[in-house]
C-alpha cells in the first residue's frame, strides 16, 4: 500500500489508526508516513511468512 504523503494530517491519522499506529496525531506528519509505510509492510508480509 502506498502512501499518499500529499494527503492531510487528518486522513493520515485515520489510516494510521487503521494499520494499528497508537496516538498517531503526536507524530509529525514525515514520522506518520513512514509509520504508516512500515506498519502496512509488516501487515503485508506477515501472510507471506506462514
Amino acid at each position: 500500500m502506498g502512501v499518499d504523503a500529499n494527503a492531510s494530517k487528518e486522513h493520515l491519522d485515520g489510516v494510521a489508526r487503521r494499520v494499528g499506529i497508537d496516538q498517531p496525531e503526536d507524530l509529525n506528519k514525515d514520522d506518520e508516513v513512514q509509520a504508516i509505510e512500515k506498519a502496512s509492510a509488516l501487515a503485508t508480509a506477515r501472510p507471506r511468512t506462514r
